[in-house]
């Protein structure tokens, strides 16, 4: 009877011997599927920022074609203001995400304001920085999140109307954060992910969470770090505002210095590796029982 149990035992380390390599093995290899489900995860985000990135551009770049349109409008040309102003007026009507269109010279005074009354008295323009540095190039300007006189957030895009070597006057549509959420949404991103857009200080034009609650803001303290670690895109595990951890990508435009964010909730990358783990893992429970039956 002893030697029968002596034989089992010698079977059984000897199946043992044979199956804890090959555990192993398979142990480094779901380690190695796992990363590279992260990986793939980081990739397909930052893919995914700059499709969105691009889109962003896209529409701001369709702003400054129209605004190009205008500037060689025949009415500004014979400097006929009023003429002018009702050409602005009939652009608004298609371009529902600008809040208004505005004509200023150079020296920042606004001529005219396609949201109010012609002849109405105007001050000067809002955000210097943008449109003094159209004054100084001569080329289309995006400029940066700021709130109008009547307290309403808008990202100015500047045209300079430049005739011969002068700039006679600058265009600018106020374009509503809005129509950049708007942006966002025909993208159909998941609605648990968040996606924010921030302009080139970093100052947050929109986001698909609490939108309006966030409006002007920068982004979280974690998103800041991987931004600031340089780069055009990037990728890593940070906190939303919200306080929940996400896998975020971004992606920094070269034409607006804007930058598009996205945090996918963990579940959507650890589940699959999860799921890796738990197959893994009763795989290897069924071996060792059959191994022991075996060894009976």
């Amino acid at each position: 009877m002893k030697k029968r149990v002596a034989l089992r035992s010698r079977l059984l380390n000897l199946a043992a011997a044979g199956f804890l390599p090959l555990a192993l093995i398979s142990g480094v290899s779901l380690v190695a599927l796992v990363r590279q489900q992260a990986n793939q995860a980081e990739r397909a985000a930052i893919e995914l920022s700059r499709a969105l990135s691009t889109a962003v551009d896209a529409e701001l770049q369709r702003s400054i074609s129209v605004l190009q349109v205008l500037a060689a409008a025949p009415a500004l040309e014979r400097a006929e203001m009023e003429r002018f102003y009702d050409v602005t007026r009939r652009v608004m009507d298609v371009n529902p995400t600008w809040f208004t269109v505005l004509l200023a010279d150079p020296s920042g005074q606004q001529l005219t304001n396609a949201r109010l009354p012609f002849r109405t008295p105007l001050g000067p323009i809002v955000e210097r920085e943008s449109f003094e540095r159209a004054v100084r190039t001569g080329v289309p300007v995006i400029g940066y999140l700021a709130r109008g006189v009547g307290g309403q957030f808008a990202v100015p895009v500047r045209v300079p109307v430049v005739r011969g070597s002068e700039v006679r006057y600058i265009l600018t549509a106020a374009v509503k954060p809005d129509g950049i959420l708007e942006i966002i949404n025909r993208q159909r991103v998941p609605s648990d992910w968040v996606v924010s857009v921030f302009d080139a200080k970093e100052m947050r034009i929109a986001r698909s969470r609490q939108h309006l609650q966030n409006l002007g803001t920068g982004p979280s303290a974690g998103l800041k770090g991987l931004m600031d670690k340089g780069g055009e895109e990037g990728a890593g595990v940070t906190q939303v505002l919200e306080g929940e951890k996400v896998y975020t990508a971004y992606s920094r435009s070269r034409e607006t210095g804007w930058t598009v964010a996205i945090g996918i909730p963990r579940p959507y990358v650890d589940q699959p590796a999860l799921r890796s783990l738990i197959v893994y893992g009763g795989r290897s429970s069924c071996r060792r029982r059959r191994l022991s039956r075996s060894a009976r």
